[in-house]
């Protein structure tokens, strides 16, 4: 699996349910970050 660091959570490499891209926008996670 290759390393993410930032970006849209479209360019993951393995999609992300509806209800989960949902529950991101609301908590205001509108992009990826780093894992420490």
């Amino acid at each position: 699996m290759e390393a993410v660091t930032e970006g849209r959570w479209s360019a993951l490499p393995v999609a992300l349910s509806p209800a989960v891209l949902r529950a991101l926008q609301e908590l205001g996670f509108d992009r990826t970050t780093p894992v420490q």
